[in-house]
């Protein structure tokens, strides 16, 4: 935890985090470094981005056991304030990536919640006002398995 807090570069914060992934860190420890690295202005766009990335990919390996759905709240605040188009893509094609994860049939039941917090911020975020045609393009696609997103 410490080297991500120390870290000066994005090079080492992508280190930092790996290792904290690799080590199997629980939510409850992780959630609030890097809720602290987000609120940074200062963070750049590539480490919000590999933030997101880390996380939706440890929700999928269902790496935070009972804590999935605060990981997942995390994620789908941080899509809900994102600014930066390019970035908003990419937290689009995360969140798609989860979608398809919870429409898995074994075990759906048990990850319908997440699924559920997921699809009300794509609903929250469409009400936010206009979006790129690449984003758009997107949401047309998740609507295809998941039309109460419309």
């Amino acid at each position: 935890m410490r080297a991500l807090k120390n870290a000066r570069t994005d090079e080492a914060q992508k280190a930092a985090l790996r290792s904290l992934a690799g080590f199997g860190t629980p939510w409850s420890t992780l959630a609030p470094v890097l809720e602290q690295v987000v609120a940074n202005p200062a963070t750049s766009l590539d480490i919000r981005g590999f933030i997101f990335g880390i996380v939706t990919f440890q929700v999928r390996q269902e790496k935070f056991g009972l804590q999935q759905r605060e990981a997942v709240q995390f994620l789908c605040r941080e899509f809900l304030a994102v600014k930066d188009t390019r970035l908003l893509l990419g937290f689009v094609l995360n969140l798609k990536l989860l979608l398809h994860y919870t429409g898995q049939s074994e075990g759906r039941q048990g990850r319908l919640p997440i699924e559920r917090l997921i699809i009300e911020a794509l609903k929250q975020r469409k009400t936010m006002g206009s979006m790129p045609t690449e984003i758009v393009e997107q949401y047309q696609d998740i609507e295809e398995t998941h039309p109460e997103i419309r």
